[in-house]
């Protein structure tokens, strides 16, 4: 973990996010339903579905990088503008996976899969 998370980290976090909801679903989900398909009493594993994560990360309108895409294509959009956009989204401020940072004003917080990152 690194003392502060840019947007390059940003992106490898978003990237893992995405290998590991492949991971899931090629392995958990699809071999749920194969066990389905052929009548094998199933024991529930317990895994983390990370689906809601990755939607917050990039949903068509109003994930965080859609959010960004709008704010950089606005006249006079900055980090503050980005950040006020995301603090006062409906849609983002319902998400589980993201945090606002009661602390420092000029942060968000998302909690990944791997674990909880603060960004500036």
């Amino acid at each position: 973990i690194f003392p502060k998370n840019y947007f390059e980290q940003f992106c490898i976090n978003h990237a893992n996010e995405k290998l590991q909801l492949h991971f899931n679903q090629f392995n958990f989900m699809q071999e749920r339903l194969l066990y389905e398909r052929e009548g094998i009493e199933l024991v529930e594993s317990d895994f983390v579905d990370n689906q809601a994560c990755v939607n917050l990360l990039e949903a068509k309108g109003w994930g965080i990088q859609a959010t960004l895409d709008d704010v950089c294509l606005m006249p006079g959009g900055d980090d503050a503008k980005f950040l006020a956009r995301l603090l006062t989204s409906g849609d983002i401020k319902k998400c589980d996976y993201f945090v606002q940072s009661k602390q420092r004003t000029e942060t968000f917080t998302v909690a990944h899969y791997a674990g909880t990152v603060t960004y500036q």
